[in-house]
């Protein structure tokens, strides 16, 4: 429903709750508002509530789903329909949605791996870095000039 909603022309919210989605959708097409409001609730009680539905209620409830979009679709002008059912739209935000998942997933993976590089070091890389200064006399590996270069060998 919010596929078809985006494709109608509505800007349903990407992230929300049902019932959230359900209120928007009321506001974008009000012919439909009944219907959506007890689709959103049926569904939070079918997934949250205790037991399953059965093979009736889950026909049922499908029906009504398919009432709804149309009472959508009727809401709207027959230039909108025909729009919608050649945009993009939905099928856009719904991929650029799973990008931003992937890219979320790769960022805590990388968190990830470095929290167990760095817990494999030992998890202090300052003691290395102080331990590698000393080895060296307490020298920066930063560029030195030639002047410095030829103090240090007459040193």
């Amino acid at each position: 429903m919010l596929s078809l909603a985006t494709d109608l022309g509505s800007e349903p919210q990407r992230s929300g709750t049902r019932r959230e989605h359900a209120t928007e959708l009321v506001g974008a097409f009000p012919t439909a508002a009944a219907g959506t409001t007890l689709l959103a609730r049926r569904a939070d009680q079918a997934v949250f509530g205790p037991g399953e539905p059965n093979e009736a209620q889950v026909a049922d409830y499908w029906a009504r789903v398919d009432e709804n979009i149309a009472g959508m679709r009727d809401s709207v002008s027959g230039w909108q329909r025909f729009r919608a059912k050649y945009t993009p739209r939905s099928l856009m935000l719904e991929a650029r949605a799973r990008h931003r998942q992937r890219r979320q997933l790769k960022r805590q993976q990388r968190q990830a791996d470095r929290a167990r590089m760095a817990e494999r070091r030992g998890g202090d890389r300052t003691a290395e870095r102080q331990a590698r200064a000393a080895r060296r006399g307490g020298r920066s590996r930063g560029v030195r000039t030639v002047d410095q270069q030829a103090s240090e060998k007459q040193e």
